[in-house]
């Protein structure tokens, strides 16, 4: 009994495994063919529960992030990319979940896989956009303008996925969305 449940539970984990590594594969392929722009939803959350951050929020429109559109469009022109328009951003509702914290730098190569995996986990989990499924997911996370705050931003190439981690001010508003593009190059 016992060893029928082993090979069920080792057959479950590589499929999951082989569909993982299929997803990445053809989620590369569809990102850098540049056929067509990439669908980029950006999904709002407030860092740090502040009411100036959600006073950003709930003002936030998708025009606000056209500069980020206009830069990638005048590069992709710039290097000869085939189509005129790389990305197409679109804003989603907010999200009242945090993503898992990222571990240091230094850290041990396993557990940085597992904050992948968590990280992926909790992505899919924490989507409430109504449209098409987004070539990139891009975590917009607010924080108070403080001079003593520093928060780190990343973006997880294979996952598709970013977590900018930008000011609640409209005084940084291109500084943001600096921000954002920078962490949609690392997808």
């Amino acid at each position: 009994m016992s060893v029928t449940f082993k090979k069920v539970r080792i057959t479950i984990l590589l499929i999951v495994l082989a569909l993982v590594a299929a997803d990445t594969w053809l989620g590369g392929l569809r990102t850098t063919s540049w056929n067509k722009p990439l669908w980029v939803v950006i999904y709002p959350i407030n860092g740090d529960s502040s009411a100036d951050s959600q006073a950003l929020i709930d003002k936030l429109k998708v025009e606000d992030f056209s500069s980020i559109e206009q830069f990638y469009n005048e590069q992709s022109r710039r290097y000869g990319v085939a189509v005129d328009k790389p990305f197409s951003l679109q804003l989603a509702p907010q999200i009242q979940n945090h993503p898992p914290e990222a571990p240091e730098l230094d850290a041990n190569p396993l557990v940085i896989a597992l904050w992948s995996l968590r990280m992926r986990w909790w992505a899919w989990r924490n989507d409430p956009y109504d449209g098409p499924l987004p070539d990139i997911k891009l975590y917009a996370e607010y924080y108070e303008a403080r001079e003593d705050s520093s928060h780190h931003s990343f973006g997880l190439e294979k996952a598709k996925l970013a977590v900018a981690r930008i000011y609640a001010s409209r005084h940084y508003k291109s500084q943001n969305n600096l921000v954002i593009a920078h962490e949609l190059l690392h997808t």
